[in-house]
């Protein structure tokens, strides 16, 4: 009984130690995504000096990344500008961002696989 006990939890950590794949099969494809995201910002985007827009739009991405479980993709685009964390981008950048989860959320709503992710059907 015991034997047989401990095979399991040899099993169970044998597969917890595998790698996770990242769900990335072209990463190519996301690159170039990012980069046309992130030159079709309007102009007017960058020209936000006001605290409480940039404030909105990290509260816009926030909850993109919340309720529809985009972290990395989100995590992904802020590694592409060159940035750590989210609030190193500027308002640019955030406007961008919140610009290319939209497109993200609007597949999400319309039953439209993502370009970047293996094919799910």
């Amino acid at each position: 009984m015991q034997k047989e006990w401990a095979t399991q939890v040899r099993e169970l950590l044998a597969r917890a130690a595998k790698p996770v794949p990242t769900g990335w099969e072209c990463l190519d494809a996301m690159k170039v995504s990012i980069d046309q995201a992130l030159q079709d910002v309007p102009k007017e985007a960058s020209a936000r000096p006001y605290p409480i827009e940039r404030k909105h739009l990290m509260a816009q991405i926030g909850l993109k990344m919340k309720h529809y479980g985009l972290q990395d993709e989100a995590q992904a685009f802020i590694y592409a500008t060159g940035a750590a964390v989210l609030q190193e981008l500027d308002n640019e950048q955030l406007a961008a961002l919140n610009c290319w989860l939209a497109k993200w959320v609007e597949g999400m709503h319309y039953a439209v696989d993502s370009p970047f992710a293996p094919p799910g059907r």
